[in-house]
């Protein structure tokens, strides 16, 4: 199944079951309270260390971050669902100005590139 990566927020037996139930692989760090007895909190520690794809968590924090100082934090809406819709509206949006940015700052503009040849002559 694909890695679902949370945090030690996340370290509960019930979420552990509900994510392996889904069918995805939990990536959940579990908080060191002296020996850890549950085996489905022992399998998502075991998936944390057996290889680097939760140090890329932080990757993903920080894609969230950016997204919600670029274009606001919170939704003001009585549905969950509209709510929804509007984080990926903004996502979307996102997205389409890093496209948009990396377009124009890759092509060379017919306007720069006179001038350009104009200062090597």
């Amino acid at each position: 199944g694909k890695a679902l990566l949370a945090d030690k927020g996340y370290d509960s037996e019930d979420f552990i079951c509900q994510v392996l139930s889904a069918g995805f692989k939990p990536y959940v760090k579990i908080r060191n309270q002296g020996i850890v007895r549950s085996e489905f909190r022992k399998l998502a520690q075991q998936f944390v260390d057996s290889d680097g794809l939760y140090k890329q968590r932080g990757r993903i924090e920080a894609l969230f971050g950016e997204v919600k100082q670029a274009l606001g934090s919170y939704e003001r809406t009585k549905s969950f669902h509209i709510a929804v819709l509007f984080v990926l509206a903004k996502f979307v949006l996102f997205n389409l100005c890093a496209v948009f940015v990396v377009v124009i700052f890759q092509t060379p503009s017919p306007f720069i590139l006179p001038n350009y040849l104009f200062f090597l002559l």
